[in-house]
């Protein structure tokens, strides 16, 4: 049997049916420590979503069928899957192809295996979309958008590279967010991540833990250079399954800032302000002098907030005999304002 595993991105062995060369590399994958999501997390978020791929070929005159490995994920709860083209191609024109077969093994590629049909191809993009052919109970990968990522945006990939189980490589930066494939500049981003023969169609979550692109090729110029799909170009492809987009998921990494919603650190006026009134003989009461403490503090902050933190009152009598009673109040406030917001990683920090 004809044995051949491609790379994930577009890399690997032989020729890309667009025309780029591929070449493959061995790169050691690994948890590797960084800035982006957890990869511990993703991993074990996501391995009922991350699928192996196998396309199977039947040709005349050959004796044995050829193959091709791969990786892809469900996004619907339907049973669809995102994988890449070649992944489910063979390369050579010559061949007289009388009979294939897509097999999908759903989390580990000691899974059973279940049969799979093409609804559609992108081949600008290297992209197919599948359907699995019999009703399965799946999980579907967070899906989220590229809206947003920069360069140094931390990536990190799942799939089957080789022939090992699944596996998470990154994260790694975003290195550029177009590349020249086959001397044609492309919108496709490229990222430092190692990947192998086998990854191609699986995908690629940003730092919020969602799927933000589609490994579908290797540089054969850089070990650590790969090609990645921003997921937006099929929106239209998501809008039609009507899927669902979500800004992050449990596994995100969220920005620092001081946001309202975190709490108040401290405030850079917080003061405590204690006021007694005159002597009064009637017609005044304690919570009037607390309103016009209030009142009075109000004109000197205008943009802080007030608390009663204490009130009091005495009494005597006066006049002639000592027969006229009079009072006076106190009322005290403690006055903040600025307020200095903790700093805290969470979704408040996001760009709205």
């Amino acid at each position: 049997m004809r044995f051949r595993v491609y790379a994930t991105l577009l890399s690997v062995f032989g020729r890309m049916r667009t025309g780029l060369a591929l070449s493959a590399t061995l790169l050691p994958i690994g948890l590797t420590p960084a800035f982006g999501a957890p990869a511990g997390c993703l991993y074990e978020e996501n391995r009922a979503s991350v699928v192996q791929v196998t396309y199977s070929y039947w040709a005349t005159g050959e004796p044995e069928p050829g193959v091709e490995l791969g990786s892809g994920f469900v996004i619907s709860g339907d049973g669809h899957i995102l994988t890449a083209d070649h992944v489910i191609s063979n390369d050579d024109d010559d061949l007289d192809i009388q009979r294939e077969k897509i097999e999908i093994r759903i989390g580990t590629r000691l899974a059973r295996p279940w049969t799979a049909t093409v609804l559609q191809r992108f081949e600008s993009l290297d992209l197919a979309l599948l359907l699995l052919d019999e009703p399965v109970e799946v999980e579907p990968a967070p899906i989220g958008n590229d809206a947003g990522i920069e360069v140094g945006h931390m990536g990190t990939a799942l799939g089957f590279p080789l022939e090992a189980n699944l596996t998470v490589t990154g994260p790694q930066p975003l290195s550029s967010r177009s590349a020249m494939i086959g001397g044609e500049v492309r919108d496709f981003w490229q990222f430092n991540l190692p990947l192998n023969p086998g990854n191609s169609g699986g995908p690629v979550f940003g730092e919020l833990g969602t799927v933000i692109g589609i490994a579908v090729a290797k540089s054969r110029q850089g070990e650590a250079l790969s090609y990645v799909v921003p997921i937006d170009r099929i929106r239209d492809v998501l809008s039609d399954l009507r899927l669902d987009r979500i800004e992050h998921s449990s596994c995100a990494t969220f920005p620092m800032c001081r946001h309202a919603d975190h709490g108040v650190e401290r405030y850079n006026i917080d003061v405590v302000e204690g006021v007694w009134g005159g002597w009064r003989r009637g017609g005044y009461s304690q919570s009037a002098h607390c309103n016009d403490v209030r009142n009075q503090l109000a004109t000197r902050y205008p943009e802080a907030e007030f608390f009663e933190t204490n009130r009091g009152e005495n009494a005597r009598w006066t006049g002639t005999f000592g027969r006229t009673r009079e009072y006076r109040y106190f009322c005290e406030f403690r006055v903040v304002s600025s307020p200095v917001y903790k700093e805290v990683a969470s979704a408040s920090c996001l760009p709205k």
